[in-house]
């Protein structure tokens, strides 16, 4: 039972996330939405054939790394390091936008041709939608316990 919370946390928490990335890249006419900006890594690479590919391993990749971090959420909660509560989501939100901001710091860096962004303004997106993913993830946890 504690996979199946496990995958349906990170679904969630990573739809979320990304719902926050997609409504501020529209009032923003900015481009945050990580699985678009993954597509384009990831065309600009030249490894699969067709564009849907390229956004099907784009959005894979998006929520894969969603459930890494619930993955790594749940080792946390279980080894008693943290208990689900809003204190561990702002800890845990923090901790997961510095990881985001780096991640994509290095995406940046090592893809063959990396979209234009406005790098503050994008890191700074991130760093609020990994809180809404802690948040969000948390959030589920207490509806899971409840029941």
């Amino acid at each position: 039972m504690e996979i199946l919370v496990v995958i349906l946390t990170a679904i969630a928490a990573t739809t979320l996330m990304t719902l926050f990335s997609f409504i501020l890249s529209d009032i923003r006419k900015k481009q945050f939405r990580e699985p678009i900006l993954l597509t384009k890594i990831i065309g600009s690479a030249n490894i699969l054939r067709t564009e849907t590919q390229e956004q099907v391993t784009a959005w894979g990749i998006h929520y894969f790394i969603g459930l890494l971090f619930i993955i790594g959420y749940h080792l946390l909660f279980q080894g008693a390091y943290f208990d689900p509560t809003w204190f561990a989501a702002a800890v845990l939100g923090f901790a997961s936008g510095a990881i985001g901001i780096i991640g994509w710091r290095l995406i940046f860096k090592f893809a063959p041709k990396a979209p234009r962004v406005n790098f503050v303004e994008y890191y700074t997106q991130l760093f609020v939608a990994h809180i809404i993913f802690a948040f969000s993830a948390i959030a589920i946890y207490k509806l899971y316990a409840a029941y």
